[in-house]
Formats: C-alpha cells, sequence, structure tokens
C-alpha cells in the first residue's frame, strides 16, 4: 500500500540494472515449487534462452512475479500445473505465467487489473483484496512494459508481460546475489498462520477486525510492546480468546457472522472471560450504539478514524486497572505472569539488544556485561523469566526485528539478514525457518501475495 500510494504521487522510482534475467527468475523458482508442492502442484520453469539481458529493477519485478505465480497457484486445483516461461523478441522480453486452473469468464478479463476488483468475492478462495494486480500492471508499465491476460473458464489462465529491451548504466551479475537454497518437501505454513512476537513483551493483546488493513496497522503500532493475536471475525476472535486468554480485546463493531455486540455479550455472559478488559471499535458516532456498547460491557468505544496515542492511552489505563494480568508468554507457549521486576528486566534486555543489534560482538556475555550481570547470573535470570536460554532469546529477538522488517516493506534477504545482526545468510535462514516454519524468501512472497 504504501509503494502503491507513492506510485500513485510519482515518488515511486525504479533502480535499474542491466543483467540475466534468466538467471534472476532461476534463483526465484525454489520458492514457487516449495509454495506449489503445499498443493502437488507441478511448477515448471521454460525460459527459451540461458541468457537474455536486460535492465530491470530486481525488486520490482520479484513482486511482479511473485503475485502473478502465487494468483495462479491460488486458483489451481491440487494436482494442476503452473508455468513460467520467458522467450525474447526483437525488442521486447515477454514473461508468461500459464495456469490450467479455474479460468476468468471473459466478461472479467478487461477488469481484473482494475483495483479492488475481483472475480468472484463470494468464493471462498478468492482472499484477496483486489489490489495485487492493480500494482503489477503499475510496475509493468513503469518498466515501459505492458501486460494482459488470456483465459478460458474451466481451462485456465495465462498472464502475459513484457519488457523492452534495453541497458542501464550499471551492470551487475546475479550470480553475485543471494541464492535460495531448495527447501525441503515439507509443510509451509501460511503468513496468517504463523505469528511472530516481541520476546520482551509482558502483555499479549487480541485485535478482531474484519479489515485487513485495520490489524495491520494496530498491529504495526502496538507490536513493539505487547505480544499480538489477530482474527478477523467475533467467532474466531472467541475461539482465540478462549484459548489464549488474553489480556485486552480490541474488537471492531461492524463485521460479517459473528459481529462485535453478540462477541462482547457472549464474553460478558461467560465467567472465565468477562475480566478482560475490551475496547470497541466503530465507524458508528450515534449516542445510542455508545449506550448500547457499554450497557453489553464495553470498557472504551473508540470511533474510526482511530486515534492510535488515544488508544495506547486507553490499553495502558485498563491494563493498570486490571486486577488480573495473566500473560500468555510467545516465547515457551506457557501461561505465566511476569512481576514487575521481570518486566524491568525485560525492559532492559530491549533497550540494549535495540541499541546493539548490529553488533558482531552482541551474545549471552555481551548482553550480561551491558546488564551489569555475570554470565551466569543472567543464564539463571534468563531461564528463569522466559524459559529460554540467553542466545536463544537473542535470536528470538532478531527473527522478530526479520519479521517487523519484511512487513514493513523489506524484501532484500541480504539486508535484512545485516540490520537483524545474523553473521551469514545461512544462519538467519536457519534460524528464521526454525521459529516461522518457513525460509525468509517464501515468507516475503506470501506477504505480497496477502
Amino acid at each position: 500500500m504504501i509503494d502503491l500510494r507513492k506510485l500513485e504521487q510519482g515518488q515511486l522510482q525504479l533502480v535499474l540494472h542491466s543483467q540475466n534475467v534468466v538467471s534472476f527468475c532461476k534463483n526465484l523458482v525454489p520458492d514457487y515449487e516449495a509454495l506449489c508442492q503445499q498443493k502437488e502442484i507441478v511448477f515448471h520453469f521454460l525460459p527459451e534462452k540461458t541468457l537474455v539481458k536486460v535492465a530491470f529493477d530486481a525488486e520490482k519485478l520479484e513482486i511482479i512475479l511473485s503475485n502473478l505465480v502465487s494468483n495462479a497457484f491460488k486458483y489451481t486445483p491440487e494436482g494442476g500445473k503452473v508455468v513460467l516461461s520467458i522467450h525474447e523478441t526483437d525488442h521486447e522480453v515477454v514473461f508468461t505465467i500459464e495456469d490450467n486452473g479455474t479460468g476468468i469468464p471473459k466478461e472479467f478479463q478487461e477488469k481484473v487489473f482494475d483495483r479492488f476488483f475481483q472475480v468472484n468475492p463470494s468464493q471462498s478462495i478468492s482472499t484477496g483484496d483486489g489490489i495485487g494486480l492493480s500494482f503489477v500492471k503499475y510496475l509493468v508499465e513503469l518498466h515501459g512494459g505492458t501486460i494482459r491476460v488470456e483465459s478460458e473458464v474451466g481451462k485456465g489462465s495465462a498472464f502475459i508481460f513484457t519488457l523492452p529491451l534495453g541497458t542501464a548504466t550499471d551492470e551487475i551479475s546475479v550470480e553475485d546475489q543471494e541464492t535460495v537454497e531448495p527447501p525441503v518437501a515439507t509443510k509451509v505454513s501460511s503468513v496468517s498462520e504463523v505469528q511472530v512476537s516481541i520476546p520482551t513483551a509482558g502483555h499479549t493483546l487480541l485485535l478482531i477486525d474484519d479489515e485487513p488493513e485495520i490489524l495491520e496497522m494496530l498491529e504495526h503500532s502496538l507490536v513493539e510492546d505487547f505480544r499480538i493475536l489477530k482474527a478477523t471475525n467475533g467467532m474466531y476472535g472467541l475461539e482465540l480468546l478462549r484459548k489464549e486468554m488474553p489480556d485486552l480485546v480490541i474488537c471492531d463493531i461492524m463485521m460479517p457472522g459473528m459481529d462485535g455486540m453478540e462477541f462482547l455479550r457472549l464474553v460478558r455472559g461467560d465467567k472465565t472471560l468477562l475480566h478482560i478488559p475490551v475496547i470497541m471499535l466503530t465507524a458508528k458516532m450515534d449516542e445510542e450504539d455508545q449506550m448500547s456498547a457499554f450497557d453489553s460491557g464495553a470498557d472504551v468505544y473508540l470511533t474510526k478514524p482511530i486515534s492510535l496515542k488515544y488508544l495506547r492511552n486507553r490499553i495502558d489505563h485498563l491494563l493498570t486497572r486490571s486486577e488480573r494480568v495473566n500473560i500468555s508468554s510467545a516465547l515457551n507457549q506457557m501461561e505465566k505472569s511476569y512481576t514487575k521486576e521481570e518486566q524491568r528486566f525485560l525492559l532492559k534486555c530491549k533497550n540494549v539488544i535495540d541499541e546493539h543489534l548490529m553488533n558482531p560482538d552482541l551474545g549471552v556475555v555481551f548482553l550480561a556485561e551491558k546488564l551489569g550481570m555475570s554470565h551466569s547470573s543472567f543464564y539463571r535470570k534468563i531461564k528463569a523469566v522466559t524459559g529460554m536460554t540467553g542466545i536463544d532469546f537473542i535470536n528470538e529477538y532478531r527473527i522478530f526485528k526479520a519479521v517487523q522488517l519484511f512487513k514493513s516493506g523489506e524484501t532484500n534477504i541480504s539486508s535484512v539478514c545485516a540490520k537483524c545482526g545474523f553473521n551469514d545468510i545461512k544462519s538467519f535462514r536457519e534460524a528464521f525457518k526454525k521459529k516461522m516454519h518457513i525460509l525468509p524468501k517464501q515468507y516475503v512472497i506470501q506477504l505480497s501475495e496477502n
């Protein structure tokens, strides 16, 4: 959304380099193969030549390809196939992403690149917001290329885009870039199923809203200080509430299925849940609606657009006021109540790691010294508070920071690896996959899909 806004304002710029686009795409193939393995879809990469040199923005081209491959995967049934082919003409390079999936009705084919358009929003398979293909079209045209779709219902679709042949003053070798190791054949979790939290978080918040943009905005605003759980409707939110027992809930009122008011009534009618503070969000400003929410047991009623500063003030007030502070630890998945002393200790750890995140010397001994503790004292303290060893705690925090960078728009794996203090790509991949159950590059692809 940020890149799209920049594009509309004429501020999104391309960083063009002349390189072999076939080698560039070949480095992406293992991620696409791993994605397709989830539904036993066969992925084929069929370049006409092994060397096709063209000037392109590597980050933007990866977004284009990942969106189109992800769409093909989404609408292709199990056992189907997705093919990426590259063909060079006298004036341009032609990319084709073809599948044998559900296909697009002819009357919709000219509209699929319109923003917010969805072929059939009523189908459960159509989970996007209708922005992806619109953004892809913008990026292709920003390169001076074209894009179109050819499709037949029941037989599949082919998205075809072109990039003009040309050169840029700066040439790089794609072989010097980071390559992705072929992933093992394991189940890849979706971004929505894996949630990473700051390991120094003292409280857990549950966010419930059917608008993904609102959830992302709230998460981005609060995730530095809280463990965040998210739900897109009242029914799933209620399940999460009973399972995780968060310290506070922020819930939208207007939602399909179980709306916020019904959710609130069920929470206040459950003796095991009624103590949990609930903040209700709504676009309704009528006094009767506010009174109805308070009568049903809402602690705070906020109207959209939300003041994040005021929201944070209300959260802090409710957490301070609450007699019971149960914290479901994101580190060891066990319910645990942190004392004030333990919270201060974790905050000190967070501040030291933040200050020295890119320092190669950051380790258990370094952190212990900065905290004024011996190595053995720090080990016992961090183990008692979090259930983790010191090095595991530091790596957990580094992965948390990496996820936040990816969510903020970073797509360069090497850059994020360096910013989070990992010594090499391999150790970063291993630590990331251990925590997120997915390779970093796959995570970035799924973020662009969502």
